[in-house]
């Protein structure tokens, strides 16, 4: 009896999660759709990760798999629009609260739908916590599969010229922190004398703002664990060099596509720290709130503004 009432909870999860794609609609004032669990991961949303891992394992067709280092998980897939080129670009990068538990299946689908509307896509796997993506390993590890484009640009009908980057979750921390690489020094990981130059960011209900997601109760591990807390007392000096926020103006256009969640209040700071910089910001919010909604090609609303946001920073 047990196990059935489980079955049917999940179920009933799964079936919410697909039939409220179709109804998302975006919004552009603050608090025009409240999150009734604005901290936490409701079962719809985690019934709905669950939809976007099984389609991502079945969008693998016309994928080159390239390997751009030497670690098991550092490695990306190159998808090709139809036609000649050279193609514009988008670096995909997945979350998964920086940690190894999370792979890139569920991104695939925006990489697809990318592709199909004409953007060459590089949805990159890296080192994570928990596989070799200690401090500074991830950083490393992602900045190498950016500058890796280059290499894939000799083989490959790419153009350097408009290449972007599109993260979710953690993944958009990665993809924001990848257009502001220029501004690293030297000693900073990640760091490269002529980093690839991006034209663009969509961040999908990332995370900008390191600082301001550690002090929420969902962060106040994982943060530090990723800057190094366990083995560096000075840990947060690591700020500067891993948080968007520190490295602001990027020098590039930045569209968010994000939700009222917890995170919100530093999102809308940092787009607006951003502005008085000199960046131009833009964004959206998904209606009704979720997480995972924000990387659901399957909604027209989400599906057409990810198009919409990319093709204007790469015409």
């Amino acid at each position: 009896m047990l196990q059935r009432s489980l079955l049917s909870v999940l179920l009933l999860a799964c079936a919410s999660a697909a039939s409220h794609a179709a109804d998302v609609t975006l919004v552009d004032k603050v608090g025009q759709c409240p999150n009734a669990a604005p901290a936490g991961m409701r079962p719809d949303e985690v019934a709905l990760f669950r939809q976007l891992q099984i389609r991502g394992a079945k969008s693998m067709q016309d994928v080159t798999r390239v390997y751009y280092g030497e670690g098991l998980d550092q490695y990306g897939d190159l998808r090709l629009p139809k036609g000649t080129g050279p193609f514009p670009l988008a670096i995909v990068v997945h979350g998964g609260s920086w940690k190894a538990s999370v792979n890139s299946d569920y991104t695939a689908p925006v990489a697809r739908l990318l592709t199909d509307a004409g953007i060459a896509t590089w949805n990159i796997e890296y080192s994570r916590l928990g596989s070799g993506g200690e401090w500074p390993g991830s950083f490393k590890s992602v900045a190498a599969a950016a500058d890796y484009v280059r290499v894939l640009a000799e083989r490959y009908p790419i153009d350097l010229k408009r290449v972007i980057s599109i993260g979710h979750s953690s993944g958009g921390h990665y993809a924001l922190w990848l257009a502001g690489r220029h501004k690293l020094n030297a000693s900073a990981p990640g760091y490269a004398p002529t980093p690839l130059k991006l034209v663009g960011v969509v961040s999908l209900d990332g995370t900008p703002d390191l600082r301001a997601f550690a002090a929420l109760p969902r962060g106040k591990s994982v943060i530090p664990e990723l800057l190094n807390a366990g083995a560096d007392p000075q840990w947060e000096k690591n700020y500067a060099v891993a948080s968007p926020l520190d490295l602001l103006p990027l020098g590039v256009p930045q569209y968010f596509l994000t939700q009222e969640s917890d995170r919100l209040a530093s999102i809308m700071s940092y787009m607006e720290k951003g502005k008085q910089g000199g960046d131009t910001m833009t964004y959206d919010i998904a209606c009704p709130s979720s997480h995972f909604v924000t990387a659901d090609t399957e909604s027209p609303a989400i599906a057409g503004a990810i198009v919409k946001a990319s093709k204007a920073f790469v015409k």
